[in-house]
């Protein structure tokens, strides 16, 4: 009865060391896995804090601003802070596409001005057609257009956006400002009717 206990107890004992065994196996694989994973999301990170540096970086070029890169090194707030702003992108590129035809077409009226054409300060609203209706582009305007682009609009058409750019700010500015004044003037005559009223 003994013996045969004994081998019980050897075989739970032998059982018991397979099953260790394989728990430690299966907890270095494990770990293995966790330091491949952790490595990997700090190359993620390493990235997405280099794309948002770029990305900065390619913004301040064309005079642009961001918010603050995120102070944090998560992955998740690395990629949520670049997710917002590109999303903000197209309209990004579309402000400066609307400015840099304004101010190329604003020069190029100039031009036309100076040298005598007024045709360019009587054009009504509302009577602009579309490009369709404007037709085939002559050979005489292909070559001034080119002469514009090759002599004006390269050397000197993105200053004369971003001024454009400053002079709306600057107007936008002032009208807060003024809109800043008027909020504090009502303010402040509401208070004092509200002081004589107590008076």
């Amino acid at each position: 009865m003994s013996a045969e206990q004994a081998r019980k107890a050897n075989d739970l004992a032998e059982g018991l060391r397979r099953e260790l065994t394989s728990e430690k196996e299966s907890a270095s694989a494990v770990e293995q896995q966790l330091s491949l994973a952790t490595r990997r999301l700090d190359s993620v990170k390493g990235v997405l804090a280099a794309t948002i540096a770029q990305y900065r970086a390619a913004v301040a070029k064309i005079e642009g601003e961001t918010s603050a890169p995120p102070e944090g090194d998560s992955a998740y707030v690395l990629a949520s802070w670049l997710r917002r702003h590109l999303v903000k992108l197209p309209d990004l590129i579309n402000g400066c596409t609307d400015y840099g035809a304004l101010a190329g077409v604003t020069n190029y009226a100039k031009l036309l001005a100076r040298v005598g054409c007024t045709h360019t300060e009587s054009i009504p609203e509302g009577v602009l057609p579309d490009p369709e209706a404007l037709g085939e582009t002559s050979p005489g305007l292909r070559k001034t257009l080119r002469n514009f682009i090759g002599f004006f609009w390269a050397p000197f058409g993105r200053p004369a956006a971003w001024k454009l750019v400053e002079e709306k700010r600057a107007k936008v500015f002032q009208n807060a400002r003024r809109a800043k004044v008027f909020v504090l003037f009502l303010f402040s005559r509401k208070a004092v009717d509200a002081f004589i009223a107590l008076c």
